[in-house]
């Protein structure tokens, strides 16, 4: 007997795990779309990330500059532990750490500079913040952040912004 032919359904996958599932994945993964970074105002992928409630205690360029060796990088970290602890993705693929790590007292810390991926570049900002170290290993103890970027981009973008204050100085 021939199975009558029906419509062929679209497949859909997850990303944010090592391996790429058909339909929900075992661990929650929060989502913010183009359309909630635009709303957001930001100017730059740090700053969209490090505004989330889970993100603390992160490497910034206005408080790192002149106190580290990576002047103007930035990292992102979850859940107050340090960059080191959770993982940065590109489109699901580890991405290259910063060359020059950050120095403390405390450690010497290696991290991801989200500063050299534009935002204009990212399509969705994916973050597993449930720990993922069992799945991608203990880089991924805090949680696990991918950046999906757009897959087909034509034309241009520029973002700019203006404003100052209600006494009508300190423009920026």
């Amino acid at each position: 007997a021939v199975a009558s032919g029906g419509g062929e359904l679209q497949q859909v996958v997850v990303t944010g795990y090592l391996i790429p599932r058909v339909g929900e994945g075992p661990q929650p993964v929060t989502s913010y779309d183009r359309d909630y970074i635009t709303k957001t105002g930001d100017q730059t992928v740090t700053d969209v990330l490090q505004n989330l409630p889970s993100a603390v205690g992160n490497f910034a360029p206005n408080t790192t500059t002149g106190f580290g060796f990576s002047p103007g990088a930035a990292s992102i970290g979850l859940k107050g532990l340090p960059p080191n602890d959770t993982l940065t993705l590109v489109d699901g693929l580890r991405f290259p750490q910063y060359p020059l790590p950050q120095f403390s007292t405390a450690a010497i810390t290696s991290f991801v500079d989200i500063n050299s991926i534009p935002l204009g570049a990212i399509d969705r900002i994916e973050i597993l913040n449930d720990g993922g170290s069992a799945t991608y290993g203990t880089d991924a103890v805090a949680g696990v952040v991918n950046l999906v970027l757009k897959s087909d981009y034509q034309g241009a973008e520029i973002y700019n912004y203006w404003g100052e204050s209600q006494r009508g100085d300190a423009e920026t």
